[in-house]
């Protein structure tokens, strides 16, 4: 009934300095998995997090929370096979369809976002009918995080909004 879009990229493609080290990650865990599984994975990540932690996006609960599968074998496995097989194909007619959205759509972005540039949200804010734009001026990549209150108000001024489908209308049903 209603489309809630922060700091994403889906209607594209789109490679990011994170998407290149992806495939950096996933070279090394297809021809070195044992490696990879010994590597502080957690240790990395939380280096990785340092921003985030400074604008208070994770404090030492959250983070352990977040990253605390990387300490073991298992998780130190899930990370390899993620990166095994990760891959962002391109999804025919996605782009396209985003003139065919029909129910309100707010985007909501920080406009410092390191991994998904604020380009990303304008481009989505033209291409889809009717949709706001919320630019979070200094806000990063954990918006919701790091920006409770106002990401909170502007998916509240989403649900506001009149809807032109009648909920039940947009259900399908299924004869068993």
């Amino acid at each position: 009934m209603r489309l809630a879009l922060l700091n994403t990229r889906a209607h594209n493609i789109f490679r990011p300095w994170f998407y290149r080290f992806s495939l950096g990650q996933r070279w090394a865990s297809i021809h070195a998995p044992a490696l990879l599984r010994r590597l502080p994975q957690r240790w990395l990540h939380h280096g990785a997090l340092r921003p985030y932690r400074r604008l208070g996006c994770f404090d030492e609960r959250l983070e352990d929370e977040y990253l605390g599968w990387m300490d073991t074998p298992r998780g130190r496995q899930t990370f390899v096979d993620f990166f095994t097989n990760y891959h962002v194909p391109e999804v025919p007619g996605l782009a396209a369809g985003l003139g065919r959205v029909g129910c309100p759509t707010a985007i909501i972005w920080g406009d410092r976002d390191r991994y998904i540039p604020f380009s990303t949200a304008r481009e989505l804010a033209e291409r889809i009918p009717g949709a706001t734009l919320t630019q979070l001026t200094g806000g990063d990549h954990y918006i919701m995080e790091e920006r409770p209150d106002e990401v909170t108000a502007a998916l509240l001024e989403l649900l506001a909004r009149p809807c032109a489908v009648s909920p039940a209308a947009g259900i399908k049903r299924y004869p068993r």
